[in-house]
């Protein structure tokens, strides 16, 4: 191999390069005019000749050198032989030219990254690098992706010698240079260059709410310009952490901070670690003064009434003036009012001002002014009911019945009513007021009971109680309520007043039981045709018949279907007809069963299935029966254990005759016997098995 334009031989080439070698065979040891192309000419045909084989353009980098093929070169002769010569012994040299293919240098570089202070470690990459020869590098050969060059990727890791040892969250904010650097990165086919990277640490934002809760305490209005106490917590941390104000963040006041109100403060990072800012409102709350104002009572005498008041809480500094204003003159009664006034009326809005204002009472000699005490309504109970008061001027001094006022009372004061009490003054008191009470009725308890019975066609009839009644008085309940049919109604009632108990003196409350009238319990059973048998070959079928204890009409539309030894009967192998229900098995379906007992169940869709046994026999032989003469009519009748005469089994068949094809008439006659005692005796012991079962 060598490259374009010298004949110099080359034994190493760079990956990616092998694409760029000439190649060449030298012959050695040719004699006289032959040359590489006639060489293995023999009387005038030629055998071919040999060229080399290029190294693939692709080929990878490798510690062992790549030998140089030799190909043959056919010859132009379509009709010559294989590759020889006969004048040469050909050996073949592709050692000491071979190409090593060496890796190309590839610089690789650890991306800057920047992190937040305090936040979660970034995720840390690498890439090309952008500028391969400032690294004495030459970059990826053209076919070549970032992707495909690594046996083993290169990772990216932080350098703890560049960042002190701290891990990510407890660096400082700032930027560490070289302090990524890279690690592993297997290449078959470059020299990998590792460039480091920086680790930048930019300050935490404090305007990050998610992050950051930055509070401030209100304050109370002192007519001096408050601090605020503004905390600030980073949460990034576990423990979180309350940065230090005027060294972390500092703090400033954006409005005005000394009048009670809304202020607006800003809260901001001072650099390092911490930048950014969170605006926050606080209040400064009112200060509280406190005024009080004394009451005072006195009778009517044409002068005004007063009392002087005090003020506490308010602050010199806010220059105010505070007076008295209430008075009373006539009689009646106010509030003992005042007035507070601010040099710079501004002022008055700093305060939050708890009054405690007394009353001026002027007392009136007028009975219409007269305080009186409220009057206690009463319950009929059959008495009287002569209510007492208590009468008090504006003075609230109590006044005395007879000196001062007297009571009329106007009304029925024993019957449920309005009773009227008018007070007129007395003395030194003129005019009246009146009162009013109520009796109010009594409550009158109704109470009709609860009943229920099983349906009979009869009323079902409720009865109650009157509870309550004041005294002796006596009313008449009459029970109106009944119920026949099944289902329920109320067990209503009326009040008759014929007794001593006058309406108008009750308040009449009631209980309304409920009358039930209940369905009997549904059952079902088998009237007839339980324990039948029949007989193969009959023509008739079994019938069976099933009625429920109550509303028997209804039993056919209640019947669902049947069973035969669990197993459901189709519609093809019975009839139902109403009669309640007549259940008839047809031959054609009893047929198909096998002789012995079998157990019927009939389904109801509002009550238990109900199951019954019958039994299957085989038609008697024509041989069997008969009189002394041998004689057999072929009559065979089934039974019935319901206590009828069976006629629901009876089954008829036409005698047969057997007339032998030989002459051995007794021979034959002795086997069909023994047959028929054979058969007898199993018949026997069935039936023995079936009793005991």
């Amino acid at each position: 191999a060598y490259k374009d334009g010298s004949n110099e031989p080359v034994t190493s080439v760079q990956y990616g390069q092998a694409d760029t070698l000439k190649y060449d065979l030298r012959f050695e040891g040719l004699k006289g005019g032959d040359n590489p192309s006639t060489f293995t000419t023999v009387n005038g045909t030629n055998h071919g000749t040999l060229a080399p084989v290029s190294l693939v353009s692709t080929i990878g980098a490798s510690e062992t050198p790549y030998q140089i093929g030799i190909a043959r070169v056919a010859p132009e002769s379509t009709n010559a032989g294989p590759f020889f010569s006969c004048n040469y012994d050909i050996t073949y040299d592709t050692e000491t030219y071979a190409v090593a293919v060496t890796k190309v240098p590839l610089a690789i570089q650890a991306l800057d990254t920047a992190g937040t202070y305090g936040g979660d470690e970034p995720e840390y990459k690498w890439d090309l690098a952008s500028n391969q020869p400032d690294y004495g590098c030459v970059g990826l050969v053209r076919w070549d992706t970032v992707e495909n060059v690594f046996a083993e990727q290169p990772t990216v890791e932080v350098d703890t010698s560049k960042t002190g040892g701290n891990f990510f969250k407890e660096l400082d904010a700032k930027a560490y240079a070289d302090a990524l650097m890279l690690t592993g990165g297997v290449s078959q086919n470059y020299e990998i260059h590792n460039v480091p990277g920086s680790l930048i640490v930019n300050p935490a934002d404090l305007g990050d709410t998610a992050r950051f809760a930055v509070s401030v305490e209100n304050a109370v209005y002192n007519a001096e310009e408050q601090t605020a106490q503004v905390t600030v917590v980073d949460n990034a941390f576990d423990p979180a952490r309350t940065l230090e104000q005027d060294a972390q963040y500092k703090v400033t006041y954006l409005t005005n901070h000394t009048d009670a109100g809304t202020a607006y403060v800003l809260a901001s990072g001072m650099g390092g670690n911490y930048t950014g800012r969170q605006l926050l409102d606080f209040e400064i709350d009112k200060a509280t003064g406190a005024i009080v104002t004394p009451s005072a009572v006195k009778v009517y005498d044409g002068t005004a009434l007063t009392a002087q008041g005090t003020i506490s809480g308010v602050l010199d500094a806010d220059q105010y003036t505070f007076k008295t204003t209430g008075e009373q003159t006539d009689p009646g009664v106010s509030r003992n009012t005042y007035d507070l006034t601010f040099k710079n009326p501004a002022k008055a809005n700093n305060y939050a001002i708890d009054e405690s204002l007394g009353r001026l009472a002027v007392v009136s000699n007028k009975a219409e002014d007269f305080f009186v005490s409220d009057v206690e309504d009463y319950t009929y109970d059959g008495t009287e009911h002569k209510q007492a008061v208590t009468v008090k001027n504006h003075l609230l001094q109590e006044l005395v019945e007879g000196e001062d006022y007297t009571l009329t009372y106007e009304g029925d004061l024993v019957n449920a009513g309005t009773v009227n009490i008018v007070i007129n003054g007395a003395g030194t008191y003129t005019g009246s007021v009146t009162r009013t009470y109520q009796i109010k009725p009594a409550r009158l308890l109704v109470h009709t009971f609860d009943a229920a019975k099983t349906y009979d066609g009869t009323p079902l009839v409720g009865e109650g109680e009157v509870w309550r009644l004041v005294g002796d008085e006596t009313v008449t309940l009459n029970m109106t309520g009944t119920q026949t049919e099944i289902g329920s109604s109320p067990n209503t009632y009326t009040l008759t007043w014929d007794g001593t108990a006058k309406e108008s003196n009750y308040e009449v409350l009631d209980n309304v039981g409920t009358l039930t009238v209940l369905a009997p319990n549904t059952a079902y059973y088998c009237e007839s045709g339980a324990g039948g048998t029949w007989t193969k070959g009959s023509t008739d079928g079994l019938d069976f018949v099933y009625k429920r204890t109550w509303d028997d009409e209804t039993t056919f539309d209640h019947f669902t279907g049947l069973e035969v030894d669990g197993k459901a009967v189709g519609e093809e192998g019975y009839d139902a007809r109403r009669g309640s229900v007549v259940v008839d098995l047809l031959p054609s379906y009893l047929e198909g069963l096998d002789t012995g007992n079998h157990t019927l169940t009939t389904k109801f869709d509002d009550g238990d299935p109900v199951s019954v046994t019958f039994s299957i026999q085989e038609a008697p032989s024509s041989t069997d029966g008969g009189g002394a003469d041998g004689s057999n009519d072929g009559n065979a009748s089934g039974t019935s254990s319901s206590g009828g005469s069976g006629n629901a089994g009876t089954t008829s068949t036409q005698s047969r005759t057997a007339t032998p094809q030989t002459g051995d008439s007794a021979f034959t006659a002795m086997w069909v016997a023994l047959a028929l005692a054979i058969l007898g005796a199993a018949l026997c012991e069935r039936s023995i098995r079936a009793r005991r079962s």
